[in-house]
């Protein structure tokens, strides 16, 4: 990133710095192929010509963390891959060498799971040893617990720790300790049963196969206690009923302290899918789950004021008005579907209920946000990665946006990016 005249310019240097990360393609192509060969002959004819650029030809649903796992000061990077290829942990050198460039150690420090479908990573000090623990989510496999050694190593300690999952699809993790007994507890976020056929999520108005999310309980010793049922995380409000199974469609989650009363919440950005067609199927909320202070989680979704129907995808939290509440930007679809898919700024009140602030203009489909002051103004914007695009599935022309928070502390995202 680079700063000239009042301008901020990004500068790829992934490639100088050594980030040579490489996603293979899904075998999941295999079912968009059998879709194509059974259309009519035009449109069979026209998505081969354009295959070379159609979005979901890669690659799963790979996952990011920054942490500093060798506590040498800098910020290293984790990236998930799919079955076959190695994770890579990539060990920043710049205290040790003065240059920005990064050299992966997966395989040396433990962290690689080769042999895992992959996909969100999520980072914390289960044991209060003072270095950060990896979780890295398996899809329709187990999920992995890898506790961070100190000397620049990782053990697996899965099977111990009761923290396998049981084979759902997760995509999204957090750590944060739900009852403040000083530990660090584990939440994650599932999506639905088979991955080979998700068309039928976004077809099907009620579809059976969701997955409810996970809450597993910190006991200390490396162990954990799944706790989903006892702390209400399953009583999903407006999720029962025939063909539902009760749980929604998570893509992301957090563990926050959204009302600042010194517990931590739930914030799951769950997708909507198919249309709703009667009240009784909006599925697709920011769905938000208020803390008790003992670890006991009530639906307040409605009464907070985040029941907006939208197939959401990615969160990033912040104060964007500067007023001392938390508020958050949350993806969604984009244009695609109408004015209720766009990508949208919640804004907290001092109440803990939250009103939606925009963007005031169309945006394009988004998956995984950030938020950070990249113009050095003393506010925060937001970055998000761009999802599909063009008819909505067929061209990768969708690098994402940049919205930068109009003068000071406004709270007015504008499209910069």
């Amino acid at each position: 990133m680079a700063s000239a005249e009042g301008e901020t310019r990004f500068t790829n240097a992934a490639d100088s710095a050594g980030i040579t990360y490489q996603n293979p393609p899904t075998g999941r192509i295999a079912e968009r192929e059998e879709i194509i060969a059974n259309l009519p002959t035009p449109v069979a004819e026209f998505l081969s010509e354009v295959r070379p650029n159609y979005a979901m030809n890669p690659f799963g649903a790979p996952g990011v963390a920054l942490l500093d796992f060798d506590g040498d000061g800098d910020l290293d990077i984790y990236a998930t891959n799919g079955p076959g290829a190695a994770n890579s942990l990539y060990s920043n050198q710049l205290r040790e060498s003065g240059v920005l460039s990064f050299h992966d150690v997966a395989v040396a420090s433990g962290t690689d799971a080769t042999a895992q479908d992959s996909s969100g990573v999520c980072y914390g000090d289960i044991d209060n040893d003072g270095d950060p623990d990896l979780y890295v989510l398996g899809l329709g496999e187990e999920n992995l617990l890898l506790r961070n050694e100190g000397d620049g190593t990782f053990t697996d300690i899965t099977a111990a720790s009761g923290t396998a999952g049981g084979q759902r699809h997760p995509t999204s993790c957090s750590f944060g300790d739900i009852d403040n007994d000083g530990l660090l507890d584990l939440l994650v976020g599932n999506t639905f049963d088979d991955w080979n056929h998700r068309l039928a999520t976004v077809t099907v108005e009620t579809y059976p196969g969701l997955e409810h999310n996970q809450l597993f309980h910190n006991l200390g010793g490396g162990t954990f206690a799944d706790v989903s049922a006892a702390a209400g995380i399953e009583n999903v409000s407006n999720m029962s009923g025939p063909g539902l199974s009760g749980a929604a469609h998570t893509w992301a989650l957090s563990l926050v302290d959204f009302d600042q009363d010194g517990d931590v919440d739930i914030i799951s950005a769950d997708n909507q899918g198919a249309a709703a067609t009667q009240p009784s199927e909006r599925r697709g909320w920011n769905r938000l789950f208020e803390n008790d202070g003992t670890g006991h989680f009530t639906d307040v979704t409605e009464a907070v004021g985040l029941d907006v129907e939208g197939s959401w995808m990615g969160l990033t939290f912040g104060d964007y008005n500067c007023d001392g509440s938390l508020d958050f930007f949350s993806t969604n679809v984009g244009d695609y579907e109408g004015p209720g898919r766009h990508s949208t700024l919640f804004l907290g009140s001092e109440g803990g209920s939250f009103a939606t602030a925009g963007p005031p203009e169309a945006n394009v489909f988004g998956w995984g946000a950030s938020s950070l002051d990249y113009d050095n103004d003393g506010d925060q914007d937001v970055i998000y990665h761009g999802g599909l695009d063009f008819l909505n599935l067929l061209f990768l022309v969708n690098p994402g946006v940049l919205y930068t928070n109009e003068g000071e502390c406004s709270g007015v995202l504008r499209y910069d990016a």
